[in-house]
């Protein structure tokens, strides 16, 4: 059976993706989204997840600031030096902090965030990462932090079993052999913690589309093509027409064409409690 998660990212990260992210829950095919801690319309965001029993939500584990607006992190400053920079913020750069970041200071700053959420009365049904930024693939990787923090709490994670998904996630046609073996040792590493993960991670994967037709024709062929098992679609939708990809994502994603099409197309929409429940 062909299982898709929908899930929005970036909630939290300001006022127009809170909004566009409910409203896409509400009226639209949104089945997931995951949380951004640090970030400034954060608590927005939780007291609307509080509020509103249709919003499913992760943990967007957030460790680099690559907006104008600059955030840092939950805990204090001096007790993850390794991830800031002098102002105590994170920074942009997302090579440098995999490069500089501590750690074991990474994995306190994951349980703070999840805290701060669980504090909230925020109710977290998986984990993922902002840009990828505990992955690897190539980078210095926190992978095996993350897999023991989604362990102890009986989280799902974000990170796909296929390894066609990583071809995807890195702009590769193949994997270089240490990729594919940090891969297989990552998967097999979930695998031993009990940690339950996605079979893939799909995404609209052609050059900048020119018009929302073409882009809604480019994820009709996606839902077309979806292999089976558990597939995760990250969208990051938003109401800011500034930003043309996210407003029209936002447009697909209330689009009842588009959920007529994954219908027809016997596709099953799901979270990651289902994932989480389903023990086959």
């Amino acid at each position: 059976m062909r299982k898709l998660i929908i899930n929005a990212d970036d909630f939290g990260v300001c006022w127009s993706t809170n909004e566009a992210i409910e409203r896409a829950f509400d009226a639209g095919i949104v089945t997931s989204t995951t949380l951004m801690v640090p970030c400034i319309a954060a608590q927005d965001a939780m007291t609307r997840a509080k509020k509103n029993p249709r919003i499913q939500v992760g943990l967007h584990i957030t460790c680099n600031a690559e907006w104008e607006v600059k955030w840092g992190p939950v805990s204090p400053a001096e007790k993850v030096p390794s991830m800031v920079d002098e102002a105590g913020l994170f920074t942009g750069d997302l090579v440098g902090f995999t490069q500089r970041a501590n750690p074991e200071e990474v994995a306190l700053e994951i349980e703070a965030q999840y805290q701060a959420m669980m504090h909230a009365g925020v109710v977290v049904d998986h984990v993922d990462s902002h840009m990828c930024c505990v992955w690897g693939f190539g980078l210095p990787s926190f992978m095996k932090e993350t897999l023991a923090f989604c362990a102890s709490h009986g989280l799902p994670m974000r990170f796909p079993r296929n390894p066609d998904s990583v071809k995807a996630t890195i702009g590769r046609s193949e994997l270089p052999d240490d990729i594919a073996d940090y891969h297989a040792k990552t998967v097999a590493l979930a695998d031993a913690l009990g940690v339950k993960i996605i079979d893939h991670s799909v995404s609209y994967s052609e050059s900048e589309p020119n018009s929302y037709d073409e882009m809604k024709a480019g994820y009709f062929r996606l839902i077309s093509n979806l292999p089976e098992g558990y597939s995760d679609l990250g969208l990051h939708p938003s109401l800011n027409p500034a930003w043309r990809i996210r407003n029209w994502e936002y447009r697909l994603l209330t689009d009842m064409d588009f959920a007529t099409h994954i219908r027809n197309e016997g596709v099953v929409l799901c979270n990651y409690s289902t994932m989480k429940g389903d023990e086959k």
